[in-house]
């Protein structure tokens, strides 16, 4: 008798076996939600900017070079174009297209979030009947940090120069434009006349690397405010290095990461390298003291409250016979 009455009790009209399934059940599926949301990556709102080599962002045409940038996304960025074309990687890529229409361009971050933005795509009417060639005029072959000019030869009322793939060239003006590349590999001179794409014209250059990366013998340091090199002799074989990666090694002279011992295989006088800060030729300074004073931080404003590294805007690197660098230009802020 008892054993059934317990058998049967009830809370609600329900069996409490049934009670029991429910609230096991109840359990289970609060953890697997829960162990769902904590593995779900959140995703914050990504943006991206597009922009030509021409800085006419408002329209796009086709067969123009497009850069897309990310601006708030530092990993794992996938882009697909909706034109059927593979699809790139980085938070930096540049593409053409090249029919018009309406495109969904769609960033993946992390292969998770996704996001789209629609950009429209205009038919560019492009000149076919003249020859590329009788329009610039320049070499169609080079040597990286070896300056090379270009000339247009027809007379017209503007002239618009720029590099396709490489819009931190920005766009010169003028009936020549000259070049000089840090880095090896093809590039397309772009030149359109009178602001109008019924006159535009390409040229492809390739630039090759320098042949030899040390020189064949000791670089002898130059003589330098009426005294030695620093060195009392000539120096080992020094290594050469573009003006981009001086400047990339002189940001982390500025973070600390980097200092004076780091840049000697590359300065024919090594610290005692004359180096001019901003232009200041009259108070020419040791690279060893240039790099003393890049790593001393500045005022964040007029007030004189807070402190910020310095920002290395240029580097001009001079050299002698042999490519060593005998003495350096540098500009920060």
């Amino acid at each position: 008798m008892n054993s059934n009455r317990i058998l049967t009790r009830k809370l609600m009209g329900l069996d409490y076996r049934v009670w029991r399934v429910m609230i096991v059940f109840l359990v289970l599926s609060a953890g697997l939600l829960s162990y769902k949301l904590m593995d779900t990556p959140k995703c914050a709102p990504i943006d991206f900017k597009i922009k030509t080599v021409s800085d006419n962002d408002s329209v796009y045409y086709t067969n123009d070079i497009l850069s897309f940038r990310t601006l708030n996304a530092e990993q794992n960025v996938t882009w697909d174009f909706d034109d059927k074309t593979p699809t790139a990687e980085g938070t930096f890529v540049t593409h053409r297209f090249a029919t018009d229409g309406k495109y969904f361009i769609k960033v993946t971050v992390n292969s998770v979030c996704e996001f789209v933005k629609p950009i429209t795509i205009k038919k560019a009417f492009v000149e076919e009947t003249d020859s590329n060639k009788e329009r610039i005029v320049g070499n169609n072959k080079t040597f990286v940090r070896t300056p090379e000019t270009f000339t247009c030869s027809q007379t017209a009322t503007s002239y618009e120069w720029n590099v396709s793939e490489h819009p931190e060239f920005g766009t010169r003006t003028g009936a020549s434009a000259t070049y000089k590349f840090e880095q090896a590999g093809d590039y397309t001179i772009e030149l359109t006349l009178n602001k109008t794409r019924l006159k535009k014209y390409t040229k492809q250059i390739k630039v090759a690397s320098i042949p030899k990366l040390i020189s064949d013998k000791p670089v002898a340091p130059p003589t330098i405010g009426g005294g030695g090199g620093g060195s009392g002799g000539s120096n080992p074989s020094k290594l050469i290095i573009s003006e981009s990666t001086f400047k990339d090694f002189l940001d982390k002279v500025v973070e600390g990461v980097y200092f004076e011992a780091d840049f000697a295989k590359y300065l024919c006088a090594e610290g005692s390298t004359p180096v001019i800060l901003n232009g200041k030729k009259n108070k020419q300074i040791t690279f060893s003291q240039a790099c003393k004073e890049l790593q001393k931080r500045v005022n964040k404003n007029f007030t004189g409250i807070g402190k910020r590294a310095k920002k290395i805007k240029s580097v001009s690197l001079n050299r002698d016979a042999k490519l060593c660098v005998t003495s350096i230009d540098i500009n920060y802020d």
